[in-house]
């Protein structure tokens, strides 16, 4: 079983914006994914604000499933 650490001087929720420095994805990627439905987030009114861990995770998650082993 693994466990996710949560950087704690990290907001959990972050707009957009914030959520593109963090994790170094492309602004258009997350706005896609959000179109998509796999972008996990919440709205509060207009604002969308990123669940920044989950998504980390679900890529990470995502990379260890393509990774090839010689």
């Amino acid at each position: 079983m693994r466990t996710e650490v949560i950087d704690m001087n990290q907001p959990v929720f972050q707009p957009i914006k914030q959520a593109v420095k963090t994790t170094g994805l492309s602004e258009w990627y997350l706005r896609q994914a959000l179109k998509n439905g796999t972008l996990p987030h919440i709205r509060t009114g207009s604002k969308v604000l990123v669940n920044v861990p989950r998504l980390l995770a679900e890529l990470d998650e995502q990379s260890s499933h393509s990774r090839i082993s010689l």
